[in-house]
């Protein structure tokens, strides 16, 4: 049998998630619009940093995983970093991983943010925030003949 505090608690937390769900329910959700910068203008061997970008949206996250495709005949891949706008937040982890396939012509790059580990007294200062949240690094490559260029 619970014990009137006990029942109060477990309603004030009812109350709270029906107060929750009810306010989401009457504000519309906008889905996220993220975008990669168009980089134009680069020359065999040059360096090119692609930006993305998180446009819009109305809810906040605190974590994104992104798979990257992106063509190996005229790029290479050099690294991957958190983003300009979400440096200052202080995010907690940051990897990517350049998946195997040394053959393909695609390859694929795996990058994983995450905001707050529940593993200690470190907390970022922010989560999502508009702007750029992700830069990919890469090389112009010098191989014409694979990059089908004379």
């Amino acid at each position: 049998m619970m014990s009137n505090g006990l029942k109060l608690i477990c309603m004030t937390v009812l109350a709270i998630t029906l107060l929750a769900a009810s306010l989401y329910a009457n504000s519309p959700m906008t889905p996220f619009d993220i975008a990669a910068q168009n980089v134009s203008n680069v020359r065999i061997g040059d360096p090119v940093t692609v930006a993305v970008n998180l446009l819009s949206g109305s809810e906040v996250f605190g974590s994104y995983k992104f798979l990257v495709a992106y063509d190996a005949t005229r790029l290479n891949f050099v690294n991957a970093t958190i983003g300009n706008d979400l440096v200052p937040c202080n995010w907690e982890s940051f990897s990517y991983t350049l998946l195997p396939c040394s053959q393909c012509d695609t390859r694929l790059v795996e990058v994983t943010a995450v905001a707050d580990l529940a593993n200690g007294g470190a907390h970022p200062s922010c989560l999502s925030q508009f702007g750029q949240i992700l830069k990919l690094n890469f090389n112009v490559t010098t191989d014409t003949l694979k990059a089908g260029s004379t």
